[in-house]
């Protein structure tokens, strides 16, 4: 596992096999007996596994292959309300296209901070840049383009209107964009999407949505990151899902930002580094060994620094505390230590 911070990293090994005069360096940095050729290694006592404890030196940027993007929770409980305060700023949309509009604030979505967002005429806020079609809604989440993304009524439009209006006082502005959206088939969409400062939350008030006779009721609604890999949507509200909104129906879906980040495995990311300064430990069976980083690296887990670690005999590395290292596993999530 590999801990990064600017161009220093950790990497702690558990091997089940204690190895004598082994300079992984030479063999291809394997540790395992046999392997790559090595006819110089001794291999002792297997039950007690080695912790080899290296400082590394990167010799290429490269991502981490765990980092994490942040998250949204799920409301749709709220107080509802279209805001038309008389201040209202016009702009032009139309279905397949879409239009730059700047931000008051900066707004962070995903993890990232903008000052621009791109709305489309087919019922989607984008975030960065245009990439792809607007048309016609997509299942989140979706690595295709386009991404980066509020759907509101993602679904397939060609007659819009849009503007939009700044409402309070820096820093807890409210940015609302309001959404007139219709296509020859009769499918209609009405609403608003309200950006907070600050809080960086999404709410979604939308007075109506209809389908029509072609569109066959789908529309997406939700966010997805900017890979398309993480997406939250309201339930019974993604790609193909048949659903509708009536006047009076006073419809509000709120997306608040996680605290705490979400990982993304990435198993394919390639890391070169260099190996130097060795450190050789034997951890008793069942027992942790106390790691204490060097003084200038901080490791961040979920959301809190770290100087320090706890290696178990056992074949995990926790953070914190220094709870036994037994036994054999359990099932993750799990509140107990």
């Amino acid at each position: 596992m590999l801990y990064f911070n600017q161009n220093t990293a950790y990497v702690l090994l558990i091997r089940p096999a204690c190895i004598l005069n082994f300079d992984p360096l030479n063999h291809g940095g394997d540790y395992r007996a046999g392997q790559n050729g090595n006819q110089n290694m001794q291999v002792v006592n297997c039950k007690t596994p080695t912790l080899f404890i290296r400082t590394l030196l990167l010799i290429s940027t490269v991502m981490p292959a765990v980092t994490f993007a942040q998250s949204y929770s799920l409301s749709q409980t709220g107080n509802y309300e279209i805001e038309i305060g008389g201040n209202e700023v016009v702009f032009g949309i139309s279905g397949d296209n879409q239009t730059q509009v700047d931000l008051p604030f900066t707004f962070t979505f995903f993890g990232n901070s903008y000052t621009e967002c791109y709305v489309g005429g087919d019922g989607f806020i984008q975030f960065g840049s245009i990439d792809g079609t607007d048309c016609c809604g997509q299942e989140l989440p979706d690595p295709a383009d386009p991404n980066n993304l509020i759907a509101v009524a993602w679904s397939n439009m060609d007659d819009a209107n849009a503007h939009y209006e700044v409402f309070g006082s820096a820093p807890n502005r409210k940015f609302v964009i309001t959404l007139d959206l219709r296509n020859p088939c009769d499918s209609s969409y009405y609403g608003q999407v309200k950006l907070y400062e600050t809080t960086n939350v999404i709410e979604i008030h939308s007075q109506q949505w209809y389908g029509g006779i072609c569109q066959g009721w789908t529309a997406t609604q939700g966010v997805e990151n900017i890979d398309g890999t993480i997406a939250v949507t309201v339930p019974g509200r993604n790609y193909n899902d048949t659903w509708s909104i009536d006047n009076g129906d006073n419809d509000v879906v709120i997306f608040t930002p996680d605290n705490s980040p979400t990982y993304l495995v990435d198993t394919e990311t390639s890391i070169v580094y260099d190996y130097n300064s060795p450190y050789y430990v034997l951890i008793p069976e069942d027992e942790v060994y106390l790691v204490n980083f060097d003084s200038n690296f901080v490791f961040n887990f979920f959301g809190t620094d770290y100087t320090s670690c706890y290696i178990s005999q056992n074949g995990f590395i926790s953070f914190g505390n220094s709870d036994s290292g037994c036994c054999e596993g359990q099932f993750i999530p799990d509140s107990d230590s």
